[in-house]
């Protein structure tokens, strides 16, 4: 029923992972399937492709290797939410309700899109429960998914974009793809699983983004409602710091948030940088 697609660098991490699945993941039939990646490292849409390619269950999850599992029988509440409604295409833990048109990440948007639930560890404080926007269903419908807990429905005949390179981006691909062929999307607070690192938006998270946003322009914005204006400017502010935390200035979008915002501190950050570098070269 479930086939669980791991991508996995390090034998100790998987290990973890596999004894935490066969004792939680309850009665349903299930296999796991370790994709060694640490000799070729391929980018993770090729690796997760040959996943689909081996998998013999119609309910397909992929989940981060540097994880363990919390609740009992999350696999028979996982095929439950695809069972209960043939229209879902994809299920995860974290996601948004909107994705703007701007290159940015699904989180860079108002608190109120967003649903989350995860026990995460952090590079400075104690790990903690994150929930958000769970209040009364469990159960969300929502336009993107974080890739640490994406469980994709086999027959919607949709894979990886292998145009994604890298670690960055592949989990909004699949997201954008899977809503192009008609499926919805939703995200549960039935299930808990603890992450044992926090993302890096580094210089290539940033150049992952960009390329995400070059290869899916025509196909962004999505969202559930309404196109929300002041939604697109705090995606565009939120990409923009990260943008500055990596010392790389992305003209063009720059001087869109100028435009839009143009008395934003940011836009004086901004200037610094480029006349360092102006001064450097």
């Amino acid at each position: 029923m479930i086939s669980i697609i791991i991508c996995s660098r390090n034998i100790t991490l998987f290990d973890k992972l596999k004894e935490s699945i066969n004792n939680t993941v309850g009665v349903v039939e299930y296999e796991i399937i370790k994709l060694d990646n640490l000799t070729i490292k391929e980018s993770i849409t090729k690796v997760y492709n040959r996943g689909i390619d081996i998998a013999k269950y119609e309910f397909l999850l992929f989940v981060h290797e540097d994880v363990v599992f919390h609740t009992p029988n999350w696999g028979v509440v996982l095929a439950n939410i695809f069972n209960q409604d043939s229209n879902i295409g994809l299920v995860g833990i974290a996601g948004s309700k909107y994705k703007s048109r701007y290159p940015s990440a699904f989180w860079h948007t108002k608190i109120d899109e967003l649903f989350i639930h995860i026990l995460q560890h952090y590079n400075s404080r104690k790990p903690q429960v994150q929930k958000l926007g769970f209040k009364e269903n469990n159960l969300e419908q929502v336009v993107a998914i974080d890739g640490v807990f994406l469980a994709l429905r086999k027959n919607t005949n949709v894979k990886f974009n292998e145009e994604i390179k890298g670690f960055h981006c592949y989990d909004l691909g699949i997201s954008i793809d899977v809503i192009e062929n008609k499926y919805e999307i939703v995200v549960t607070d039935q299930i808990l699983i603890e992450h044992f690192s926090i993302g890096n938006t580094n210089l290539d998270f940033v150049k992952g983004v960009i390329n995400f946003h070059r290869l899916y322009k025509n196909k962004l914005p999505k969202y559930l409602n309404n196109k929300k204006p002041s939604l697109e400017k705090v995606a565009l502010k939120r990409f923009l710091e990260v943008c500055l935390e990596n010392k790389f200035i992305p003209y063009n979008l720059w001087f869109s948030y100028l435009i839009k915002c143009p008395f934003n501190r940011l836009n004086f950050n901004l200037m610094k940088l480029a006349l360092f570098k102006l001064k450097n070269i």
